[in-house]
């Protein structure tokens, strides 16, 4: 897999008793971003969703922080490890992402 695309990725630090969230150092991250538009069935409603597929072994946790290229910060939804099992490794991180944070978070 390609990883043409670039995110910033901000990993959890820690969360105070005032439940401030602080992150550690960014790092610019290559991925393949893809997103699917999709109409719901009663056609009025566009429905959007997205993931990123990042290099095997890459490091990443539900608590960190993507800004995407646009500057969104989606929250990340699962994370899961894509094996080929002919291959017998890992082929890519998938990372399902959510909605955006509120807009006072971005």
């Amino acid at each position: 897999m390609k990883f043409p695309d670039t995110v910033t990725v901000e990993p959890f630090a820690s969360k105070n008793a005032s439940h401030e969230v602080s992150y550690g150092t960014s790092r610019s991250q290559k991925c393949n971003y893809t997103e699917l538009k999709e109409v719901a069935a009663e056609g009025d409603n566009t429905i959007v969703s997205a993931w990123l597929a990042l290099p095997p072994g890459t490091s990443i946790s539900s608590e960190d922080r993507i800004t995407l290229a646009d500057g969104t910060k989606p929250a990340i939804s699962s994370i899961q490890r894509i094996d080929r099992p002919s291959r017998k490794k890992e082929e890519y991180v998938r990372v399902i992402l959510g909605k955006p944070e509120a807009r006072a978070d971005l």
